[in-house]
């Protein structure tokens, strides 16, 4: 089966963060491409949530072959603890994705570094707040 060039990213992302037992279990196995499902409610956090922010080719000969892509990723745990609940889960994340590559069925990931961290607070309406610690990601991508 053709993969995107996404589904080569987010495939490995989720094999990679799923296939720790320790983000399993800091997480409630909760690892989300996109967005939190609404239907998870407060059951949704701690999280990880990733999503595609931007892209480019690498080709050659003018346009006809093309090398590898470079994507931008944001990677990110999402809690209803404090900064440092966040903070201690993302480390286990980022230690797990940054300056790593790996195969999966359908391409490979060259590369993946984080090149901005991100932290910040977002209040829900009613109060809830949600913590976010992450970064963003560059990662080198070859499909099949």
């Amino acid at each position: 089966m053709a993969l995107t060039v996404q589904g080569v990213v987010e495939t490995w992302l989720h094999s990679v963060l799923s296939g720790s037992s320790a983000v399993n279990t800091a997480t409630s196995g909760n690892i989300f491409a996109d967005e939190v499902p609404q239907d998870f409610g407060e059951a949704g956090f701690p999280c990880v949530l990733y999503g595609f922010i931007a892209g480019q080719d690498e080709t050659r000969y003018g346009g006809a072959t093309r090398v590898y892509s470079n994507v931008i990723y944001k990677v990110e745990v999402l809690h209803t603890g404090t900064p440092a609940d966040a903070d201690a889960i993302y480390t286990l994340v980022d230690a797990l994705i940054h300056a790593k590559a790996g195969t999966i069925t359908g391409g490979k990931v060259i590369s993946c570094v984080r090149t901005q961290p991100r932290s910040f607070t977002e209040t829900l309406q009613g109060g809830t707040k949600i913590r976010h610690s992450g970064g963003l990601y560059l990662l080198q991508v070859q499909t099949d």
